[in-house]
């Protein structure tokens, strides 16, 4: 198939992952959407953005969907897919929906106003299918005007989530965005095991307050496997704004070969239905898991790791598998 691809590309995006993942198989071509959210430095958008603390969404926005027109016009792609397009314009899609099948995914929830602009809302009924890893957004986005909707699981990407020979120098570890719950169940977890050593990165983690932790910005790529592997427990926090049920985490941390401490919830149930993951309820269920995680002997911790590991790998959760899933559910197998 011919492809064209909307999403951001930068290194360790989930976006470019599974552009990838569709790349496998079938010609790609790409719209690089990161200008949107992350203006180049150096840019008039970017300078405008630090010096008046907004950044020219709606320039940006014009940029992007006057390219989208004329890589439709120039490629002639059999499908327009499209990775939370907060910058697409309703009328550039009933344009694009009118000459070629088109397709939106969304990592996040659908029904958080925090992931969805107002044009993308108008948007949902124009698509000819949209793709959500949470279940519960099947229901409202059909509800919303959604020709089809569909969940697909998130996933991982074998090229960058692997296991790796490093030491082990942390007890736990928690690699994700800081948010105020999260925050909090660190600084309680911190406090409760105070010998424990203790590893977190991510963007907003810099300025924590997390006595005797290792805080770190964002790690991607080698050096979030490089973490994971370093880690005796390796935490998995739901997003309680997005009503997660599972994130990428659920798969990249086994799939790094991590001890997976996460929240329970249906979806790890329905997942780690014959181990793989410690599983807890709140922040004292979360001291209990990390005691119990700590506690276990090396062969205990090595077989639950493993158990996880063969739950992610053997049960078609690449982004490879996830895009063939995709295109299997719009065009019908094999294509």
């Amino acid at each position: 198939m011919r492809l064209l691809y909307c999403g951001d590309d930068w290194f360790g995006s989930n976006a470019r992952s599974l552009r990838e993942g569709f790349a496998l198989k079938h010609h790609v071509r790409l719209i690089d959407t990161t200008p949107f959210g992350q203006p180049p430095r150096g840019s008039l958008a970017h300078v405008r953005r630090r010096v008046l603390g907004r950044r020219d969404a709606a320039v940006v926005a014009r940029g992007l969907n006057a390219r989208l027109v004329r890589e439709v016009e120039t490629f002639r792609p059999d499908l327009v897919f499209f990775f939370k397009s907060n910058w697409l314009d309703p009328a550039t899609l009933a344009w694009i929906a009118d000459r070629v099948l088109t397709a939106h995914y969304h990592p996040d929830d659908y029904g958080n106003p925090e992931n969805v602009s107002r044009a993308l809302e108008e948007c949902i009924p124009l698509f000819g299918a949209c793709f959500t890893t949470k279940s519960f957004n099947v229901a409202e986005l059909l509800q919303a005007g959604a020709r089809d909707a569909y969940f697909v699981w998130s996933a991982f990407d074998p090229a960058i989530h692997h296991p790796v020979e490093v030491s082990e120098s942390f007890d736990i570890c928690f690699v994700g965005v800081k948010r105020p719950e999260r925050s909090d169940w660190m600084r309680s977890l911190v406090a409760e095991l105070p010998d424990a050593r203790v590893a977190v990165a991510g963007p907003g983690w810099r300025r924590s307050d997390l006595p005797r932790a290792m805080v770190r910005g964002g790690v991607y790529g080698a050096q979030m496997s490089a973490l994971l592997n370093a880690s005796k427990v390796c935490l998995g926090f739901l997003n309680h704004a997005n009503r997660d049920q599972h994130t990428c985490r659920t798969f990249e941390i086994p799939a790094c070969g991590g001890l997976l401490v996460a929240e329970r919830s249906s979806e790890h149930l329905q997942l780690f239905s014959r181990g793989g993951a410690i599983l807890f309820d709140g922040p004292s269920g979360l001291v209990d898991a990390c005691r119990q995680a700590l506690a276990a002997q090396p062969k205990e911790r090595r077989r639950i790791k493993t158990v996880g590991h063969s739950v992610v790998m053997t049960g078609g959760h690449t982004y490879g598998d996830r895009a063939r899933q995709i295109l299997d559910l719009l065009v019908g197998p094999g294509r």
